[in-house]
């Protein structure tokens, strides 16, 4: 038999769910237009103008913080993951369907971006409640005892914490970890793209610049992920409600390394590869044509050797044959 979902359960999945939504979304408003300034090497305020601009990108990245604030709240919820996704996006949609509302009343051709506000409003009010009904609902389905660190507390406990610690978890810790995880992603999305322009590229080959970063720059990624992925790890088992490996003054510092310090050297690593990324020597013009049949040698090769070795077999095999 399934446990009943108290209403102060589906207030406070709800609440928190939307909490972690908005903060998902400033880290987006926060990271994107730096992106941004290092793509476009202009200065952050034109970065901000930029992400302002790019009405498309909001909107998907607005829809991805309420998937997540969904999945988020169904999880904690336990049941009813659809309707309590839904709750925790409430505003959202509101909004979105007030815009709606008013951009039909308007009257006139208003255009954001290069569509019109009636259909841009339409497209978010119709994402944002199909974001929100399977954010919750995955968030539902992803639940299990095993993974709830908030069974047999006897406290209040969100994951695992006690509840009133999200005040100054949530803007200071939450918010720096979201945003450094974003610029991490980014640089190694980059770093990935950046080995294969080299590669495609031989006039990149003699340089001995791109050589280094070829070798060194995935290194520094996956060391500033590391650094994010088990820091926030360390972090979260510091702050379990009961828990006694750390007390004291130790844990203070501990929980300033690694939920202050060890975010602020991931992203200072992140941005130091997406910024030498975007400043490597340029290949001459037209020379990834030579460098796809370079490449091309490789497989031709080892598809002639093949075809020779399939011939010579066929031939030994009627030899014996007669």
């Amino acid at each position: 038999m399934k446990e009943k979902i108290s209403k102060k359960r589906i207030i406070g999945a709800a609440f928190f769910g939307f909490i972690v939504g908005y903060y998902l979304n400033s880290a987006f408003e926060y990271t994107l237009p730096r992106i941004f300034s290092i793509v476009k090497k202009v200065s952050i305020e034109e970065g901000y103008m930029i992400y302002a601009d790019s009405v498309i990108l909001s909107l998907i990245l607005s829809i991805l913080a309420i998937f997540f604030a969904g999945m988020v709240a169904g999880f904690l919820a336990r049941q009813k993951g659809i309707l309590i996704g839904l709750l925790a996006n409430s505003i959202s949609i509101i909004l979105f369907g007030g815009v709606f509302i008013l951009a039909i009343f308007w009257g006139e051709d208003v255009f954001i971006g290069h569509i019109s506000a009636q259909l841009y409003a339409f497209i978010g009010f119709s994402l944002a409640i199909l974001a929100s009904i399977f954010g919750g609902y995955f968030g539902q389905k992803f639940y299990s005892p095993e993974n709830d660190l908030d069974l047999r507390q006897t406290k209040l406990t969100v994951f695992g914490i006690r509840w009133f610690h999200y005040f100054w978890i949530l803007p200071f810790i939450i918010y720096s970890f979201l945003a450094t995880f974003i610029i991490a992603v980014y640089a190694g999305v980059l770093v990935a793209l950046a080995d294969l322009y080299f590669v495609i590229h031989p006039s990149l080959w003699l340089k001995i610049s791109w050589w280094g970063f070829l070798f060194f720059m995935p290194v520094l990624g996956m060391i500033a992920i590391y650094i994010l992925g088990f820091a926030f790890v360390r972090f979260w088992e510091l702050m379990q409600y009961r828990q006694t490996k750390s007390k004291g003054w130790g844990r203070f510092g501990k929980i300033l390394l690694y939920g202050i310090g060890a975010p602020i050297l991931a992203s200072v690593i992140a941005y130091f590869v997406a910024n030498v990324a975007h400043n490597m020597p340029k290949p001459a013009t037209g020379d990834w044509k030579i460098g796809l049949c370079l490449l091309g040698i490789i497989p031709t090769i080892t598809l002639v050797v093949y075809i020779f070795s399939w011939i010579k077999n066929r031939f030994s095999k009627n030899k014996n044959n007669l």
